[in-house]
């Protein structure tokens, strides 16, 4: 028997099978215990320390003052450090104690709690009041400790002769575990708030701040919120302040001090040239000397790195975690059948179960942790381009002005901002899909060997498909984004000069403009509609393709392959882990759809001696599973990464744009005139000069006109006395909303005018032709539209607004299906349970193949079941293919019909409305809505289809010169004694005549008739869909230029914009894809718990409580993000609405120098936008940890249910039943996120 090098070290065996496995009561040896599981813990402190003493460092508080808690825990690690010096000193006292373990082990214990006192005591003083790092390692040691506590137990009873030294171990470790409990108890608590800090310390701060470690990893300082969500409607007064560290205070400053670094190094490097030109005019000449530079432009992607790298690597490396644990599934599933069809001790089918469940609890709280951080990262980039884009509005030229309109630059705030937080989400799938993908296809080869070439092959053809796809998504985006900005800029335009419209009645005419421009939207959203149809058809083939392909390729290239249980439900669960992103974007889903199919298709058919049994089945499927995920998130990714690139450009150009010098004006109090002009040459933004040799001189008292066709502004009156002007600074520096100011600085300051400025009401009376207004003012101009129209009440709109935001009834939602179409609605739904149908009958099928043993030796048999697995999926197929493209169709037609129905709304509404109503959040209605409900259609039908249909045909006809070859070459070569003697010669002809005419002529018919009618229904549901929503802009934009006056002067403009732009995306892209998943996503778990039930009876009972459980998290859920949607929403209209009315006014606002005032206030109201998002990030989170949570009992309880009844089951069934529950986590999750944003966007 071989020794182990650290036999000598502890003086006895360290690793004994014969101990630990091959028993009914399995132990560890002791010097295992006293080594690994010690030394483990200890070195998992010191290897992480440096994060905690990196984060100590960087503490914005000081001086945690004493308590229980921390000094509790100094007390008991003292005490530790006591018994371990006992411990030493005993064993070198001790004769016949000569094993070095007995030394070495107290000692690197007795370091390591010195090291975690002190780790105590400098979070006290550097004001951390909980850590991380100190509770993990209490809690390893706890746990690492559990096993000799058993030991030291169980011979403390067995021991009959008296030995010191083992008394003594006795009651020094029980000590010793105690102490460590105890510990591990006292890290659940928090220290008091420390004495200094670097940010005020209120009573609305962020509960994080307050929690303990456990309560942040498992997101419960949240429930508070959700439950005070769940009883009544949310306010903000609810809410708490956001974390400083993400508020515009903090990331502005450290985005901006990167990216000023980034333009001083470029222009640093722009080469510099002189430019002479000679000019003659009779007899007078002149030379001009020009000094240029070559544009290269400063790329914003530096300093985001720069400034937000280190978090998102931290984020980083959590992925890495959970990536890695995601395949022990398939090897822990394949364990388990192992167990079920052998004769194994219970005790491994019950640690199996554990450690599956343990498995899937720890990637649930890595991946809730790594989405919290990479979201934050998101949000706080959004907050640093919303800021330097704005700054930048106000130092812009004037000639680079001119290539920029109102509507583009909130589009970039809206829009293009938004998608760099949308891909910080899933930029990591850079890397990890491929890591993903490289494992799943080395465990995949592992059970299927070659035959998974098959799959890998479909993938690497179909990578220039995808950068044919991403060049088309490019194009169609970039087309999307310049219709958008022309329809917002024109619908504000229209907005400006609602009166002037209504004056002459010209509704009609510019309702007509502006549903032009949203019919080249249209157009747009009509060819990515076909072509995400076609992605559907694809997508919605993956799972069953993936399987097919791979088990016939493993079963048939060799006699000796049988598809076990083991091999089919690990593949599976393999394949699983990458199906739900195939679901964000299904143009990414032909890779999977296609991997498995080609891969069991190769193994099945290229030797009659491969057969497909329960364990290559299953577990293949297991990791081709895996594979759905990563798969299915590189096209997304790239999808993604393109929309990113197209805004990363269109900001980059803005933030080059060039800049006013400051120094143009000069401001010396020793001038007595205000204003003075001598030999002035102006031109536009450096080119031709414009004017030149200008003399003014401006005094006090004197009225001065200049008239010109070049002015921008109407006509400004110097003030006649100097108390005026006072007066105008007072008033500047007491206004509140940036709309007063523009207001009173555009007003004349004149006595006569002042005295007519202000009405009856005391509102100020604007007389600016922007007629622009905020939220500050709103209810003030309210009371005065009361007084044109007396019969509205005062609160109507206010409760109305409530009403509809507060919940979501029956009728929204069947207004929106009545504008789909019902029928079409029903036939969704009907279709998706023939698809969940299709489903389970063919894993059922897979099952019942892998443990028919006929199939082994009989390939007629083998053959009727891989074309039986093929039937059902070809229905699989028809059924989603039909189903996705029909509703597709009717969404796209609901969008049109609802923003026709807003415009024609909006144009109706009285003027009081207007006046009341933000601009932003009109704007926001026609800009950012109306680009989420387009977004969302599907883009790539067309070529998707196409493809389908020549590869299946060319397949078709590949496939049958391949099995007539294959056929003849096996029959010419068959022994005469053992193949022609017993097999009669008929059977042989109709190989050669029936069977091949099927695959020459009937298959491809076949297949072309489904690809036909799976088009056409697709290309009805996608007309549909467009017409709808072309239909519903036409009526919205109609309704709002025929209401009357009043409605805009109690409406803020914001707000109707806000219905043209937002609202209108959500119609185009969310909504429809919202409502199209979440009709499978129900199928598909019902689907699941009906398979585990029918596997694993006795499951049944605890789907009921599972079921109370999971409701009451939804309904929290859902109600307490629908309420916080609904808070964003309005929060972000005064964001654009405030940045709309400071580019208008940036002259004046620059003249009279108040811009830092007017950056505090953007910045406000952007805090006050993430004040309401920042909680619904964390609900997302606190659903996902508990939604995963519960799928992972399901997990737990199906394969402890398949282990404890493995005298009554097969195989089969618990490779099916522990598969199907493995794919449930992310489907319940998913359906209670669409549920509620199937709600918040109807209510948004």
């Amino acid at each position: 028997m071989e020794t182990h090098p650290m036999d000598e070290f502890c003086g006895s065996r360290f690793w004994d099978l014969n101990l630990t496995w091959y028993t009914d009561d399995p132990d560890l040896t002791p010097c295992f215990q006293q080594t690994v599981l010690v030394w483990a813990p200890c070195a998992f402190l010191w290897v992480f320390s440096f994060l905690e003493l990196f984060y100590l460092r960087k503490s914005a508080n000081k001086d945690v003052p004493w308590s229980v808690v921390n000094v509790s825990k100094l007390l008991i690690v003292g005490s530790l450090v006591a018994l371990t010096i006992v411990d030493l000193v005993k064993a070198i006292s001790t004769d016949g104690i000569s094993a070095p373990v007995y030394y070495y082990t107290p000692v690197i214990k007795l370091a390591t709690f010195v090291f975690a006192g002190l780790l105590v005591y400098l979070n006290k003083h550097y004001g951390m009041r909980t850590s991380g790092l100190l509770f993990l390692f209490w809690f390893l040691l706890t746990i690492c400790s559990i096993p000799r506590t058993r030991t030291e137990i169980r011979a403390h009873e067995a021991r009959v002769l008296e030995d010191s030294w083992a008394e003594y171990q006795f009651v020094s470790f029980l000590i010793f575990f105690s102490l460590t409990c105890l510990m591990f108890l006292l890290n659940f608590f928090i220290d008091k708030p420390p004495r200094q800090s670097k940010y005020e310390i209120t009573d609305k701060d962020c509960p994080e701040l307050s929690a303990s470690f456990p309560s942040r990893i498992f997101f419960a300082w949240f429930d508070r919120l959700a439950w005070v969500g769940f009883r009544k409607p949310l306010e903000v007064d609810d809410l708490w302040k956001m974390k400083p560290e993400d508020s515009s205070k903090e990331v502005s400053p450290a985005f901006l001090h990167h990216w000023n670094k980034t333009l001083e190094k470029t222009y640093q490097t722009r080469e510099t040239s002189n430019d002479v030109t000679f000019k003659k005019l009779g007899n007078t000449a002149s030379v001009d000397f020009r000094t240029t530079k070559s544009k290269n432009i400063a790329s914003i992607l530096p300093a985001l790195i720069k400034t937000f790298g280190g978090t998102f690597l931290l984020g980083s490396f959590l992925k890495l975690g959970q990536d890695l644990l995601t395949f022990a599934s398939p090897q822990i599933l394949k364990l388990i059948i192992d167990f079920v069809s052998g004769d194994e001790p219970m005790w491994k089918g019950l640690m199996y179960a554990i450690t599956l469940f343990v498995v899937a609890g720890t990637q649930t709280l890595l991946l809730g942790q790594y989405f919290n951080r990479m979201f934050f990262v998101g949000l706080r980039i959004r907050t640093a381009l919303i800021s330097a884009i704005y700054r930048k509005a106000l130092i812009i030229s004037n000639s680079a002005r001119k290539g920029s309109t109102v509507g583009e630059i909130v589009n970039l705030m809206a829009v293009d901002a938004q998608r760099f937080m949308d891909l910080t989400t899933y930029i990591n799938m850079i890397w990890s899909a491929p890591l993903q993908i490289g494992l799943a296809l080395y465990f995949l080869w592992q059970i299927l060997g070659p035959s998974v070439l098959a799959g890998l092959a479909v993938m690497i053809i179909l990578i220039p498909v995808n950068g044919v796809i991403a060049n088309m998504i490019k194009t169609l985006q970039i087309k999307q984004m310049k219709n958008k900005d022309e329809r917002v800029k024109l619908m504000n335009e229209v907005l400006s000069g609602i009166k002037v419209l209504k004056l002459y009645a010209w509704e009609p005419s510019f309702e007509q403009q502006i549903l032009k421009i949203r019919d080249k939207e249209v157009k747009v959203l009509k060819s990515a509609a076909y072509l995400n149809a076609g992605t559907s058809f694809i997508w919605s083939c993956a799972p069953f393709l993936v399987s097919i392909i791979s088990f016939a390729t493993y079963v048939l290239s060799d006699d000796s392959h049988v598809l076990t249980p083991v091999k089919a439900f690990v593949c599976l669960t393999l394949f699983d882990i990458l199906r739900m992103p195939l679901v964000l974007l299904p143009v990414l889903i032909v890779y999977a759809i296609q991997v498995s199919l080609v891969t069991f298709a190769t193994y099945v058919l290229v030797d009659e001696n491969n057969v497909l049994n329960a364990s290559t089945a299953f577990v293949s499927l297991s990791l081709f599973n895996i594979l759905r995920f990563p798969l299915s998130m590189l096209p997304m990714l790239i999808s993604n990464m393109v929309q990113t690139s197209v805004s990363v450009k269109r900001i980059n150009t803005f933030l080059n744009q060039e800049e006013l010098d400051p120094d143009n004006v000069q401001h010396d109090e020793k001038e007595s005139s205000p204003l003075l002009i001598e030999n002035g040459v102006f031109s536009w933004g450096g080119e031709d000069t414009t004017l030149k040799n200008i003399n003014v001189r401006v005094e006090r008292n004197q009225i001065v006109a200049v008239v010109g066709t070049f002015l921008i502004q109407h006509l400004q009156e110097v003030s006649e006395e100097e108390e005026d002007l006072d007066e105008i600074k007072q008033q500047l520096e007491n206004s509140v909303g940036g709309e007063d100011l523009l207001n009173q600085l555009k007003r004349t300051n004149s006595k006569r005018s002042r005295s007519e400025s202000t009405s009856e009401t005391g509102s100020v009376k604007d007389i600016s032709r922007q007629n622009s207004t905020t939220d500050s003012n709103s209810s003030l101009r309210r009371r005065t539209s009361e007084k044109v129209v007396p019969d509205v009440p005062k609160t109507k709109l206010i409760e109305q607004e409530k009403s509809e935001t507060g919940s979501v009834k029956w009728e929204v939602y069947k207004h929106y299906l009545k504008s789909i179409g019902l029928t079409l609605s029903v036939a969704t739904v009907i279709l998706n349970m023939i698809f969940q149908g299709f489903s389970i009958g063919s894993n059922l099928w897979l099952s019942r193949w892998s443990t028919d043993e006929s199939a082994e030796n009989d390939t007629s048999v083998r053959d009727m079941y891989l074309g039986v697995y093929g039937a059902f999926g070809a229905g699989q197929v028809l059924a989603n293919f039909i189903a996705s493209l029909t509703f597709a169709l009717g969404a796209l037609y609901a969008a049109k019909t609802m923003h026709e129905l807003l415009l024609r709304y909006v144009l109706r509404w009285p003027m009081s409305l207007y006046d009341t109503t933000p601009l932003g959040r009109v704007l926001n209605r026609f800009s950012k809505d109306v680009d989420t409900v387009d977004n969302t259609l599907p883009q790539l039908i067309l070529l998707s289809t196409f493809l389908s249909t020549l590869f299946l045909y060319v397949g078709a006809l590949e496939a049958s010169r391949t099995l007539h070859k294959t056929l003849l070459r096996r029959v010419l070569h068959a022994p005469l004694t053992s193949f022609f003697d017993i097999t009669p010669v008929g059977r042989v002809l109709n190989r050669f005549s029936k069977d091949i005419d099927t695959t020459d002529s009937d298959l491809p018919a076949t297949l072309r008739a489904w690809i036909l009618s799976l088009y056409l229904s697709v290309l009805t549901l996608v007309m549909g869909s467009i017409q709808a929503t072309l239909i519903l802009h036409r009526r919205l934009l109609a309704g709002i230029l025929r209401s009357g006056m009043t409605f805009f002067d109690t409406t803020p403009r914001g707000r109707i914009i806000a219905r043209f732009s937002n609202d209108i995306n959500t119609l185009d892209y969310s909504l429809p894809m919202n409502i199209k998943n979440i009709i499978p996503t129900v199928l598909r778990v019902v689907a699941t718990l009906v398979v585990i039930s029918i596997s694993t009876p006795i499951f049944a009972a605890v789907i009921v409580p599972i079921g109370v459980l999971y409701y009451a998290v939804q309904r929290f859920y859902v109600a307490t993000s629908r309420q916080l949607k609904r808070l964003e929403s309005v929060s972000r209209s005064p964001i654009y609405s405030h940045f709309g009315e400071t580019i208008q006014g940036v002259q004046t606002i620059r003249a009279y120098s108040v811009q830092d005032r007017f950056i505090t206030e953007s910045d406000e109201r952007v805090d006050s936008n993430q004040l309401c998002y920042c909680p619904s990030i964390i609900a997302n989170r606190w659903l996902a940890v508990r939604l995963e949570m519960v799928g992972n009992l399901i997990i737990l309880f199906a394969a402890l249910f398949a282990v404890l009844g493995r005298e009554t089951m097969n195989a089969g069934l618990v490779g099916l039943s522990v598969s199907y529950a493995l794919q449930i986590t992310q489907t319940l999750n998913w359906l209670v996120r669409m549920t509620s944003d199937v709600e918040t966007n109807i209510v948004a």
